[in-house]
């Protein structure tokens, strides 16, 4: 196990949970009846024959706590695939998202259960097995049709060298500890519930739509999640900054058996502004120099090592840096069953950690940007932040700049 994957276990403590995956609208076939309900045996007996071809979700954490490795185990299915009740998919996932996975199990649960016609999956596994753009590639080996992939291939960046290397260290790591995005509601001590909220938009349209702006899909979720935030801050009655950081992952190429290998991209998010195309221009002027940055850099200094693991457990509490994560993860450009059922729609799990209380998550899938919003539903409404984050997706998607 790396030392990264290490470090998405001893990040989890309080309500701070280290799982990702996928929520799914499921259509009736194979083990969903015409009415939505569900047969659960035909899921497991499904599920438990793809599972032997997936080693990792075939193992348990072993080894001690400073040297933790992962152990080949028996997997009783039936620990693993269970049903639930929810009223609509949103409610089955805002009651998964707060609970830890058993550390003396393989890590990973598929809870499904009956709707109005479909059927609501919530498929997570533990960071430790999978950063994002893994955990989706791994994940989509237990649909029909699709053979359990290996890990994704990522364009290489030549990574930074001797004292450059020792340099950009010591910068990035001071900027991680003293760096400071103005003080909101989107930071503090996370509570017990989570507020989910789902947006979808068409992937090509909006691609076309970025296109005519100069900028990439990605530059439209974060304009986006921009326009969701001013909204955000106006529901709660607060004044919003002229910007706020978020972080976004950037995949790295693969090294060994790591399930882990992202760098860290931080994009300084305009507020308040009266032209959002111009916003849009502005957050691709950053993203250009600084995805091929954060590649050159690599992971996160912090998460190398035992030591720099526990000073970042300390500092994320009480951190400073980031309003707010956002991710983007490629996924299956063409629509997938899960024993039978067709998969409707896709929305990505990600997870709140730290003292950050916004997460956004986006998938592509089957023609479609399926996006995920998480927040603290103690402290932000989820409503008015994911209503402007569609609105401004759907704008994007559906005119030119004027």
């Amino acid at each position: 196990m790396s030392q990264a994957d290490v470090s998405a276990l001893r990040i989890e403590h309080g309500h701070t949970v280290s799982a990702i995956g996928i929520a799914a609208r499921v259509a009736p076939g194979g083990f969903v009846g015409p009415d939505g309900s569900i047969d659960l045996d035909a899921l497991r007996e499904h599920v438990v024959g793809r599972v032997a071809g997936i080693p990792r979700l075939r193992q348990r954490l072993g080894g001690t706590r400073r040297e933790p490795r992962w152990v080949d185990c028996p997997v009783d299915i039936t620990a693993h695939v269970r049903t639930g009740t929810a009223a609509t998919l949103a409610d089955l996932l805002s009651a998964r998202a707060p609970r830890s996975l058993p550390r003396d199990l393989p890590l990973w649960e598929l809870v499904v259960a009956p709707g109005p016609g479909v059927a609501f999956v919530v498929l997570r596994i533990h960071h430790a097995i999978a950063d994002g753009l893994n955990a989706i590639m791994l994940l989509v080996g237990l649909f029909d049709g699709t053979s359990p992939p290996g890990p994704a291939r990522v364009v290489s960046v030549p990574q930074r060298r001797g004292w450059r290397t020792v340099a950009s260290g010591i910068h990035r790591t001071a900027v991680t500890m003293w760096a400071r995005t103005p003080p909101t509601a989107l930071l503090g001590p996370l509570g017990p519930r989570v507020g989910i909220g789902f947006a979808e938009v068409d992937l090509v349209a909006l691609a076309r739509g970025a296109e005519s702006r100069g900028v990439t899909v990605n530059d439209a979720l974060l304009g986006a999640v921009a326009a969701g935030i001013d909204a955000l801050l106006s529901a709660l009655r607060e004044a919003a900054p002229p910007s706020l950081r978020v972080s976004v992952p950037v995949a790295l190429p693969r090294t060994g058996g790591s399930g882990n290998r992202v760098g860290v991209m931080l994009a300084e998010l305009p507020l308040e502004v009266s032209d959002p195309d111009a916003r849009l221009r502005t957050i691709a002027e950053q993203t250009i120099a600084a995805k091929t940055d954060a590649r050159s850099r690599g992971s996160l200094e912090l998460v190398r090592s035992r030591i720099g693991m526990r000073l970042l457990r300390v500092i994320a509490a009480r951190q400073r840096l980031i309003a707010g994560f956002v991710t983007n993860v490629p996924g299956p450009p063409a629509a997938l069953s899960l024993a039978g059922a067709p998969i409707c729609s896709a929305w990505p799990i990600s997870g709140l950690g730290g003292n950050v209380r916004l997460a956004v998550a986006a998938l592509s899938y089957n023609g479609r940007l399926e996006v995920t919003v998480q927040v603290d539903a103690d402290a932000l409404p989820v409503g008015e932040f994911t209503g402007a984050l569609q609105a401004e997706l759907t704008r994007v998607s559906r005119r030119g700049p004027q």
